[in-house]
């Protein structure tokens, strides 16, 4: 599982790429004011919205927020025809709103933490499964460990006792059970497991690197390749629990054993197939509440880098499926081009236009008169002596409403003296 069973490199995808292109829709709807503020060329200590934003409440979410706006902007720069084509539609307001929605849910994909987490992953299960093979946190292959020149102490001692290292790390376990010894080269574990006497490993820790090699070099092949999760894991474990269960020994029983203990055991783990010898591993065992539990250290660090396994698994789903959903958004977001006012709608909306400026040209022409009554009458305007406000000359009821954009707003509505999300500035 270690060796292939796991992504070594990040798999592109198109994420950020397909929710830049909502963005860059809703960015080139929105007002002229904004879209100024962002820049395609410059980085947030540089952009304009950066000045713009000093010392306002909204500031960081803002500056969170400018790589995805960024990457609107450099869309827009990419396919200006495109882009421009848009602004030249008569929009309803229910297609902008919609727009304005999808861009954002396109910013959440944006700045999914997933898309950046793998390294981060990838090192937590190195480091695990590290852990677990090598008993460290980097790789071991070359390292003359066991250091010890004793193999029967390392793996298994006389008359079936556990061995000092077995169990501490899945390299160990593997040499005790696999490595041939100096003069018994005997195949333990794969025809070319170790058949070369610069290979044995019987009392020199120097032979280890050379034993090691040959044994993780043929590991692949002597099992089925599966992907490292926590599933897989799980159920390699159980399989490997129910081998060194049985008792073995003839007159010694013994339990957790993994290989042979042939007869007594007497000799202990010498490499060798002769009587009472063992090409093994005994593991540590203790009773207590006539309870009989085993100590294999590797096991818990095996199943983390399984979890970390699973994790990318995940992640990988997790992305496809944001891929899948923004491909919707797009499309959704480009079927809003047939949603267009009406030759009505938009000539009431220039007429309403027109009253209101009429309206606040009357109402200018009421405020010259304050200070007399009859001019004021005489300008088609209401006179009020007792007006509270001061302002005795007003247009005549319903004529004086201006539509005007409130404190703080721009003519399209923005409201920069509020924590804005992306949704503000926009058309």
């Amino acid at each position: 599982m270690r060796t292939s069973g796991f992504p070594v490199a990040d798999t592109p995808n198109s994420v950020q790429s397909l929710a830049s292109e909502i963005g860059a829709l809703n960015l080139s709807l929105s007002d002229q004011q904004f879209s100024n503020l962002i820049a395609h060329d410059k980085e947030w200590d540089d952009a304009p919205i950066k000045k713009a934003t000093d010392n306002k409440p909204y500031a960081q979410e803002w500056k969170t927020q400018y790589p995805f706006w960024k990457a609107a902007a450099s869309k827009i720069k990419e396919q200006e025809a495109a882009y421009k084509a848009w602004q030249t539609l008569k929009l309803s307001s229910d297609a902008i709103h919609t727009i304005r929605e999808l861009a954002n849910e396109a910013y959440k994909a944006y700045a999914d933490g997933e898309l950046t987490s793998f390294e981060t992953t990838k090192e937590a299960l190195t480091k695990a499964a590290n852990q677990a093979i090598y008993g460290k946190d980097s790789n071991g292959d070359t390292d003359q460990a066991p250091t010890t020149n004793n193999r029967v102490n390392d793996c298994g001692k006389n008359n079936g006792s556990e061995g000092n290292e077995a169990g501490k790390n899945l390299k160990t376990d593997l040499l005790c059970l696999c490595a041939g010894a100096a003069g018994n080269m005997a195949k333990a574990c794969c025809s070319d497991c170790g058949d070369a006497s610069s290979d044995a490993w019987g009392s020199s820790a120097a032979a280890v690197p050379a034993a090691w090699k040959r044994i993780k070099d043929n590991c692949p092949t002597g099992a089925p390749t599966l992907t490292l999760n926590t599933e897989n894991m799980q159920r390699a474990l159980a399989s490997f629990q129910q081998i060194i269960a049985p008792m073995q020994g003839t007159s010694n029983k013994k339990q957790y054993i993994l290989g042979t203990l042939d007869g007594t055991g007497a000799a202990g783990n010498t490499g060798s197939s002769a009587a009472t010898n063992g090409v093994c591993v005994i593991y540590k065992s203790a009773a207590a509440n006539n309870v009989v539990t085993v100590t294999i250290d590797w096991v818990a660090k095996a199943l983390q880098a399984a979890e970390q396994g699973t994790k990318l698994m995940q992640r990988e789903i997790h992305i496809k499926q944001l891929e899948a959903k923004l491909r919707i958004l797009n499309i959704t977001a480009s079927l809003q081009k047939h949603k267009v006012i009406s030759q009505h709608q938009a000539t009431e909306g220039t007429s309403q236009k027109k009253g209101t400026q009429g309206t606040s040209e009357n109402e200018n022409n009421c405020n010259k008169h304050h200070s007399d009554a009859a001019n004021c009458t005489k300008a088609g305007c209401d006179y009020d002596a007792n007006a509270k406000d001061g302002k005795k000359c007003k247009p005549k009821d319903g004529e004086g409403e201006a539509n005007a954009a409130g404190a703080g707003e721009t003519a399209t509505g923005v409201d920069w003296s509020k924590n804005q999300t992306q949704q503000v500035c926009e058309a």
